[in-house]
């Protein structure tokens, strides 16, 4: 179902984008030097849908960094969560092993000699 609704949005994002750079190839000057403007080497002729797209492309980088950025301190977190668990786990299986151990040699566990106080 997912790869179906992908392929559909897919779909979808193709018949905007296309119409669009068709519409919009025109050219346009973009230039990199601020003081020279349309006379430096730094100026090129590029088709507006171009601009656009690389606009959005690199709006959308910047975005997708800063989010990963604000989200370490959660990953960090559940990395140092995973790791605990592990390490419980690891200790309980550990506990059991000894357990049954200790039943199968006919041992009594470690608590079944010691006076319950009251």
């Amino acid at each position: 179902m997912q790869k179906v609704l992908s392929v559909i949005l897919a779909i979808l994002a193709i018949a905007i984008i296309v119409p669009f750079g068709v519409a919009n190839r025109h050219l346009v000057p973009v230039t990199l030097d601020p003081v020279r403007r349309l006379d430096s080497t730094l100026a090129y002729d590029v088709p507006l849908s171009l601009v656009i797209f690389v606009a959005f492309m690199a709006g959308l980088l910047i975005g997708a960094f800063v989010m990963w950025m604000s989200q370490s301190r959660w990953r960090q977190t559940a990395r140092i969560r995973t790791r605990e668990a592990y390490r419980w786990r690891s200790e309980a299986d550990r506990l059991a092993r000894e357990r049954d151990e200790r039943a199968a040699k006919g041992l009594p566990g470690p608590s079944a000699g010691a006076a319950r106080v009251g």
